[in-house]
């Protein structure tokens, strides 16, 4: 079966459709994910959230032969988001921490004196 007849059966409810042509599209989505988000974990959650999204709104699919091109943009978009989730939590690595003097530890000699009462 063709790719946009397989995207017209998964629009009508065909689960192996759906998974047929998830199948076709894999290796160039993680290629596209990997590149983007250069962590494996990141990458194989960006394309279980991408594949989730397209299930879910494959109906608003308006044609079926650019069902390529229509998930590739759902799984830049959820790249993106993860991208910028990540961005904002991430942490300081521990020697920036110790180096800007916001982490004490008791192993630091002037951990355990007392504050000085100014």
């Amino acid at each position: 079966m063709t790719p946009s007849k397989l995207a017209q059966a998964a629009q009508l409810g065909d689960t192996a459709a759906f998974s047929a042509l998830m199948n076709m599209h894999y290796h160039r989505l993680y290629r596209i994910a990997r590149a983007y988000l250069r962590d494996e974990e990141d990458t194989l959650e960006v394309i279980q959230e991408a594949t989730y999204r397209a299930y879910s709104k494959l109906k608003s699919l308006r044609k079926p032969e650019m069902f390529g091109s229509w998930i590739t943009r759902i799984l830049l978009n959820c790249c993106a988001r993860e991208y910028r989730h990540r961005q904002k939590f991430r942490p300081l690595p521990m020697q920036d921490l110790h180096e800007q003097g916001s982490w004490d530890h008791p192993e630091d000699p002037g951990f355990w004196q007392q504050p000085s009462m100014h």
